[in-house]
């Protein structure tokens, strides 16, 4: 199961930057947009707040109804007499909570890396221990609240502002570190390819298809960004949706098809959804003497699975030549 990450960039769109007609709320939204983004390339689940105003009560408890594995709150600071020698980043977390005080350290030390300044440290924001900090009171999971710079401070402000791209890779290289992620297998598929899909695979819908369906060879006729619409080799008919790490490509010599005939009069064949492990239980069609049929599969000495008239199904090897 993916793991999960959840993003709080905070909300305070009336804190005013010292450079560049922004705010808090939404320097620290735009960095959380970026981070989204990176994540995507990883197996991770990534949830984060609405980017309107929410009291951090409420914005907590969504992070704990998530039961997320990890959270970063995403602040920067204001020394709030706009002090102009104010500088450094500085992150907060619960020492209660175990895990908590590495993942802030390992923020910390990502931010830091990128402007050499004063280094304000990770610090206790719990109660009563520490700083007091709602945020990391409320929020249950391993999670830290981080404070990157001063933006009432103009130098401080600007480079923020210059800088929110590196300062979003910061933060995604410290929560792919984190949870050990791994980066998703880059997608080769493409429309056109012949594929075969994975045994007990599902399709996109949740549903599993028939038990045939593994065994024969479909084209991708419409390639999505993580799943693909099947049809038949001679077919533009869309049968399902399959996701990519489902589906496995076939070559050239693996699609050859082999042909065998029918050699007794009305053959019949039987369905597949009714296989009971040796043999078919329920007749669908009788097949006449002399029909071509294609071999999908000898189930066994006595059953091949095969298609007729765009049917799969049993029947008899005895009398398949």
């Amino acid at each position: 199961m993916a793991k999960s990450v959840y993003l709080y960039p905070t909300n305070q769109f009336g804190n005013l930057y010292a450079y560049g007609n922004t705010n808090e709320g939404e320097q620290c939204n735009l960095i959380a947009d970026v981070i989204e983004e990176k994540l995507k390339k990883y197996d991770v689940k990534v949830l984060r707040t609405k980017k309107e105003w929410t009291s951090y009560q409420i914005g907590c408890e969504k992070v704990n109804e998530a039961g997320a594995d990890l959270c970063i709150c995403i602040h920067t600071n204001a020394s709030g007499a706009k002090i102009p020698t104010a500088t450094g980043t500085e992150t907060y977390y619960n020492p209660n909570i175990v895990g908590a005080k590495e993942w802030a350290a390992l923020v910390q030390n990502k931010i830091k890396a990128l402007r050499p300044s004063v280094d304000r440290g990770i610090k206790d924001g719990s109660y009563p221990t520490g700083a007091n900090i709602g945020y990391i009171n409320r929020i249950k999971c391993i999670n830290c609240l981080v404070e990157m710079e001063f933006h009432d401070v103009y130098e401080t402000a600007k480079w923020i502002y210059e800088n929110n791209q590196k300062l979003a890779q910061a933060i995604t290289e410290a929560i792919v570190e984190q949870l050990k992620l791994e980066a998703k297998q880059e997608n080769t598929f493409k429309e056109g390819d012949k594929v075969k899909i994975k045994k007990n695979s599902k399709y996109v819908t949740g549903e599993t298809p028939s038990s045939w369906v593994f065994d024969e060879t479909f084209k991708i006729s419409k390639a999505f960004e993580d799943y693909a619409a099947l049809s038949g080799l001679d077919s533009d008919i869309i049968i399902g949706l399959m996701f990519y790490e489902n589906l496995m490509k076939t070559n050239d010599t693996e699609t050859q098809k082999t042909y065998l005939t029918v050699s007794t009069l009305l053959l019949p064949l039987w369905l597949c959804g009714g296989w009971n492990g040796s043999k078919p239980t329920k007749n669908i069609v009788k097949m006449p003497k002399g029909s071509r049929v294609e071999l999908i599969e000898k189930t066994n000495t006595k059953w091949y699975k095969v298609k007729y008239s765009g049917i799969i199904g049993y029947a008899s090897a005895k009398y398949l030549k």
